[in-house]
């Protein structure tokens, strides 16, 4: 081989070498530049939050249906409660019955109230120092209603509360009258009870029995005349009361009227 072919197979391998170096030196420096740069996150996304609206009206206080109600009160016996207006509370005595009585009309009248359905309840007063507690009372009721032959046997269930008392719904008639009568206790020692009659009870005399509240009665000794006097109208005063007379006598020779001491 003659040395003028041995220098251009030198020289060629040579152009190689450079070729290779630079191309070797160009993906070195892009594959460094590329590492360099910085890695750009991509944010994450928030999740949309929906905005309850808030009502700027306050939500109404449900209205009671026996503030506008009429008011009974008995301070003889001491008791109160709250009645429908187109309603009536009459004294018993004016329609000669023993009791006060409810109608659900505001012309009573005299006559068989069942049957023409103007009565809605009775209130009666009971004392009796005998009986020491409700359980007592409410037996000799039971036993009472179960021997008459208008009515039926007697249910015993809690149905109202007066003054942290219960009720109890114990006596149910037959004839047609659907009455359900309450007993609400007064007193544990000396015992004292309302009991109430209800023809065709329903929701609406519900809430009359809950508006019923005991109150201080009045005391039946004070003020009654004492003495005995030549008017002879009085006697002596209890324990625990005076007979007090007035200056002038006003109530009759010697007689006065009994005062608490």
């Amino acid at each position: 081989m003659s040395f003028g072919n041995m220098n251009q197979k030198g020289f060629t391998n040579i152009i190689l070498v450079v070729v290779v170096v630079t191309l070797l030196g160009v993906v070195g420096y892009f594959a460094f530049v590329k590492k360099s740069e910085p890695i750009v996150q991509q944010p994450t996304p928030t999740p949309s939050q929906t905005n309850t609206p808030v009502s700027s009206t306050p939500t109404p206080t449900p209205k009671d249906e026996t503030s506008n109600w009429q008011s009974h009160s008995n301070t003889e016996i001491g008791f109160s409660f709250k009645y429908p207006q187109t309603w009536k509370v009459e004294d018993g005595m004016k329609i000669n019955t023993c009791c006060l009585n409810v109608f659900n009309s505001t012309n009573p009248y005299q006559g068989d109230f069942l049957k023409q359905n103007v009565m809605k309840a009775q209130f009666q007063y009971e004392v009796d120092a005998s009986v020491s507690n409700k359980q007592q009372y409410i037996d000799g009721l039971i036993k009472s209603s179960s021997e008459s032959e208008m009515e039926t046997p007697i249910s015993r269930s809690s149905v109202i509360s007066v003054q942290n008392k219960n009720g109890l719904d114990i006596v149910k008639f037959t004839g047609g009258v659907g009455s359900v009568g309450y007993v609400i206790p007064r007193k544990q020692n000396f015992f004292e009870v309302l009991y109430v009659i209800v023809w065709n009870p329903d929701s609406t005399f519900e809430k009359v029995l809950s508006t019923l509240k005991f109150t201080n009665a009045a005391d039946p000794t004070v003020g009654r005349v004492c003495g005995g006097g030549v008017m002879a109208k009085g006697g002596a005063c209890p324990t625990g009361y005076t007979c007090k007379f007035p200056a002038d006598h006003s109530l009759g020779a010697d007689d006065g009227i009994c005062v608490k001491n």
